[in-house]
């Protein structure tokens, strides 16, 4: 069987090249998979541009993120049959507990070969599978965005009810972020760089803040919850930071998950501490919790917001383009069926 795989031999957008090659025998413990859909994350954009790890071996083969369907196992696979839907898994091999010690040597998309290609072969501990009524396009919004809001909610301290999340921008994990907060019966804060962003995503919030247009958005916010939100979806890193201290409640929790904005000066962590404020890095998350995540959404089906679907293997360039216009609400998907 032969595949068609998108490569970077050098970064940049403009160095996409595309190989064929035939695929190996299939090992005993791999499973082969027919890609049905990808999506894009940030990570994806700033791996491509030599921005997230300079280090990263070439040619990368980039992104960590799709649904896929099985088509042959390995005599040593037990889990997984011919037919079954699957969603990959960023960290392959992390099953339960903190990361192991070689989570960053292994993950999908840089350093290890991403799923830009029409079949590919996996080991199995790279694989989770999925309802096989589940719309592929969806389930491919699951492996690292919808993961990293699940896992940053549960972070979230139980002190309130309801609980008060921020979540900063309209990006994949923010609109997941909101979506299982409005499930749980918590209140949403959200901010976002336009109002037509903020009046499509209505019924995912009970604030919206425009930033640009309030530039102090962490006051804003307090004028709303005055004693401050529980939790923040911290995807601005160090440029947003200290605002999110100013915005959480004593005792609150800020998830750490993206480095998104330019810091304009240093993170206030005396503020944190004297706050009481926990920070939580978020790594994604491992196989119990993706597992835990999926019956979640069997429980309270969640649809991703899916803000444009490009077509084919080929226009994954162009997707990464369109991603890097911050035009995006919620998740940037490839259909490959």
């Amino acid at each position: 069987m032969r595949t068609r795989t998108l490569t970077f031999p050098e970064f940049g957008l403009e160095k996409a090249e595309w190989i064929e090659r035939e695929l190996p025998v299939l090992a005993d413990d791999h499973i082969r998979v027919k890609v049905l859909a990808i999506s894009l994350n940030y990570r994806d954009l700033l791996m491509v541009e030599g921005l997230y790890n300079p280090r990263v071996p070439r040619p990368l083969v980039p992104c960590s993120d799709a649904c896929a369907q099985v088509l042959q196992v390995g005599s040593k696979v037990q889990e997984f049959k011919v037919g079954d839907l699957v969603i990959t898994q960023m960290v392959p091999g992390w099953q339960d507990g903190p990361p192991p010690e070689n989570a960053h040597h292994r993950t999908l998309g840089g350093p290890a070969a991403g799923v830009c290609c029409d079949f590919q072969d996996f080991q199995q501990d790279a694989l989770i599978k999925v309802p096989a009524q589940w719309n592929p396009k969806h389930a491919a919004c699951l492996p690292v965005a919808g993961l990293t809001a699940w896992n940053a909610i549960r972070s979230l301290p139980k002190w309130r009810s309801p609980a008060w999340v921020l979540t900063l921008g309209t990006g994949g994990v923010s609109c997941f972020a909101a979506q299982i907060a409005k499930k749980l019966g918590m209140r949403v804060v959200m901010t976002s760089s336009s109002d037509q962003k903020l009046t499509r995503l209505a019924q995912l919030h009970d604030v919206g803040i425009n930033y640009r247009a309030t530039p102090a958005w962490d006051k804003e916010v307090l004028t709303h919850c005055p004693q401050g939100v529980d939790g923040v979806i911290e995807v601005g890193g160090a440029g947003t930071f200290n605002r999110s201290v100013n915005a959480t409640r004593l005792g609150g929790c800020i998830a750490l998950i993206g480095v998104l904005a330019d810091p304009d000066q240093p993170p206030n962590l005396t503020k944190a501490l004297m706050k009481d404020i926990r920070i939580q890095g978020i790594l994604v998350g491992n196989h119990k919790r993706a597992q835990e995540f999926i019956q979640f959404l069997q429980d309270n089906p969640i649809e991703p917001i899916i803000d444009k679907v490009f077509d084919g293997l080929d226009s994954i360039p162009s997707a990464f383009a369109y991603l890097k216009t911050g035009q995006h609400v919620g998740k940037v998907v490839i259909d490959l069926t």
